[in-house]
């Protein structure tokens, strides 16, 4: 080859993303709901981690270390 193939193609622009937090009222509100469900600390495990709903679905009790703050995901 003489030239290279690849060098007129462009990237696509990464856009603009997306960052967004809760405010303290909200963490505040969440917390409390959170307080009152079955497993609050496995749902707080999700929430901090940001697992996916599938993770959370599959996800077994000997993948959860509460005293290390280990979460282990195989399959991801």
């Amino acid at each position: 080859m003489t030239y290279n193939l690849v060098q007129n193609i462009r990237k696509p622009s990464p856009g603009e993303g997306h960052d967004w937090r809760l405010s303290a009222d909200e963490e505040k509100l969440l917390f409390a709901v959170l307080r009152q469900q079955r497993n609050p600390k496995l749902t707080r495990i999700a929430l901090e981690t940001g697992m996916r709903l599938s993770e959370n679905l599959r996800l077994t009790r000997s993948q959860v270390d509460l005293h290390r703050s280990l979460v282990r995901l195989f399959d991801t």
